[in-house]
């Protein structure tokens, strides 16, 4: 990744703003489990999301995201 740029500018356009979209509610101290599908180079996939904020002692600094392919 270049410097000033996230991960996800190097996605299709949909999914980013399905990503950013999941962000944003890290922001405001939300975590969550999201399951979804989306097409890859390998074919359809099913993934599990996990999403959370990071918190620099009581402040929110980022988002958290693992992610784990649940297809089989």
């Amino acid at each position: 990744l270049e410097i000033g740029r996230s991960h996800l500018d190097h996605l299709p356009e949909a999914m980013a703003e399905t990503l950013r979209e999941r962000y944003c509610r890290t922001f405001t101290g939300e975590s969550f489990t999201i399951q979804a599908d989306f097409e890859t180079a390998e074919g359809h996939r099913w993934f599990e999301s996990n999403y959370g904020p990071v918190m620099d002692q009581d402040r929110i600094i980022g988002g958290c995201l693992f992610v784990r392919d649940i297809t089989e």
